[in-house]
């Protein structure tokens, strides 16, 4: 995961260069970081509104979570690190079962992207390098924990669209481009 962290990190850096405009912006990376979390909200949220109820305990091979899991996976790793971001603690809330109605793990889903955007309308490139708690006891930069976010909603949207794929759905990405074609 390192190779990952080091590119998804250069490329931050190379965002507030002077070029595009960029470098005049205040907060560049977390103002980054706030548009594809928009873009990662949608298309995970519709992700998880696409794919039927009946497909939630869907799973490719025995070794994967179903879809269910991966969409309690995604909010509860949303959870824990938007909250470290935020510096707050994890919010409360009833314990949820990949098997339970759809509608209540998209709810928690949506809560999730929800904080996620809270704690980055507030966040600032100034305060990047600050450390936060995490897991067990673990600490990590802001930095850190914004990259971590982003390499985890490719990875998992990646998956939901496998998901999607293998149930005869196009993910949300490919009807966005066949809309996008469709108005040009």
């Amino acid at each position: 995961m390192r190779p990952c962290l080091t590119t998804l990190a250069a490329g931050c850096v190379a965002l507030c260069l002077p070029h595009g405009g960029l470098h005049a912006q205040k907060s560049p990376i977390t103002r980054t970081m706030q548009r594809v979390e928009r873009r990662a909200g949608h298309n995970v949220l519709e992700a998880a509104e696409d794919m039927p109820e009946a497909r939630y305990g869907f799973r490719p091979t025995p070794e994967q979570m179903t879809f269910g899991q991966l969409v309690l996976h995604i909010a509860g790793v949303n959870f824990v690190l938007c909250s470290a971001l935020n510096g707050t603690t994890i919010p409360n809330q009833h314990e949820l079962s990949p098997t339970d109605p759809k509608d209540l793990l998209v709810q928690r889903l949506n809560r999730s992207f929800d904080l996620c955007n809270a704690a980055l309308e507030h966040a600032d490139d100034a305060n990047l390098a600050d450390s936060v708690p995490l897991f067990g006891g673990g600490k990590a930069t802001r930095g850190a924990v914004m990259i971590d976010l982003a390499i985890d909603w490719a990875d998992h949207y990646a998956q939901a669209a496998t998901y999607l794929r293998l149930s005869g759905l196009k993910p949300p990405s490919a009807t966005d481009q066949e809309k996008d074609k469709e108005n040009m």
